[in-house]
């Protein structure tokens, strides 16, 4: 049985293999056009695999986004997740950002932190996310390394960050 991937906001950089789903037909290689603030148009427990690159940042209710993938996804599927870091020049200037990600965001669904947020999946991964095509880039890698710039004075340096999360339930 062939496994479902989709990927949610996809824009021109449609993961291969994957259904897309974005707003708009408008610079977008989507199979399917829906106004995800209202929820993701698959049946329940359907997805194997999500990817969705710089898209959360723009969704109106995260909490309420990521309930919808754990729905639409099987026990065990993995979910891919690519975002701008909140203090990186990227993250702030975007007008259309309506949430701003730290290095720990995305443990408040993994880690049951707070009673209204649901413990929905498993951290299986987080890393940096820097392009490398840069020299800049490549000198900001190497002191966030360095001095664990995480939270420190480091931080505006990168770009953003990469989450796997397993899904449970």
């Amino acid at each position: 049985m062939q496994k479902i991937k989709i990927d949610l906001g996809c824009g021109r950089n449609k993961h291969e293999g994957c259904f897309g789903i974005d707003w708009s037909r408008e610079n977008s290689d989507a199979d399917i056009i829906a106004d995800l603030n209202n929820g993701i148009p698959l049946l329940d427990n359907t997805v194997d695999e999500v990817f969705t690159s710089h898209f959360l940042e723009h969704i109106g209710d995260l909490i309420g986004m990521m309930k919808e993938i754990h729905r639409v996804c099987k026990n065990g599927a993995r979910v891919h997740i690519w975002v701008p870091h909140g203090l990186n020049r990227m993250g702030i200037e975007g007008p259309e950002h309506k949430h701003y990600f730290a290095w720990c965001t995305l443990d408040h669904f993994c880690f049951g932190i707070e009673s209204r947020i649901p413990r929905l999946f498993k951290m299986i991964k987080k890393e940096y996310e820097f392009s490398n095509k840069t020299w800049r880039s490549r000198v900001a890698k190497g002191i966030v390394k360095l001095t664990g710039g995480i939270r420190g004075l480091f931080a505006y340096l990168i770009p953003g960050f990469y989450f796997e999360l397993e899904v449970m339930k």
